[in-house]
């Protein structure tokens, strides 16, 4: 799947209101990272992420809602049941119920609405930097990478947002 040319609107099937057609989940996802700094917290206002998977192996022939609570354990089950009966999660860019089963291939998608914990607002100081190298004092209680709830609010992502440096290079 390529993020930088597919809109959110293609993902689920359907015009999303409030979202261009002409804006990209790439698109979406950069408008996201905006900081606000509230004392000794980094904050992130809320926005909107969808996940985009294809199926795996361990996934075949089960039920979504099942698949769903047991593999993505940072919601509770009423969250997921919520999510696809409002037609947030889609298969194959078809809105799934709470009945779909996943099948090998299948491509499953998930909008949802992301508040992202607040971490520390100390300045994430670089300590030595030159062409092949970025060493940095990491503040504590802030993720390196995007992970679980965290997206923007990781040590990546906050270089990349705020200092314009992108410690990952292809």
């Amino acid at each position: 799947m390529d993020a930088n040319e597919m809109t959110p609107s293609e993902q689920v099937g359907r015009k999303i209101e409030g979202i261009s057609s002409e804006t990209t989940i790439a698109d979406e996802v950069a408008q996201g990272a905006k900081y606000v700094i509230d004392g000794n917290l980094r904050r992130v206002p809320p926005y909107y992420f969808t996940y985009l998977t294809f199926c795996k192996e361990r996934w075949r022939d089960r039920n979504i809602f099942e698949l769903f609570t047991s593999e993505f354990r940072d919601r509770d089950a009423a969250y997921y049941k919520q999510a696809i009966e409002r037609g947030q999660v889609t298969v194959n860019k078809k809105v799934a119920n709470l009945d779909t089963i996943i099948r090998n291939g299948d491509q499953i998608s998930h909008r949802t609405h992301k508040h992202e914990p607040p971490v520390t607002s100390r300045e994430i100081k670089i300590v030595f930097e030159d062409d092949e190298l970025c060493v940095i004092d990491k503040p504590s209680g802030i993720p390196v990478h995007p992970t679980g709830r965290y997206r923007f609010n990781s040590v990546v992502q906050i270089l990349k947002h705020e200092q314009h440096k992108n410690v990952h290079r292809e």
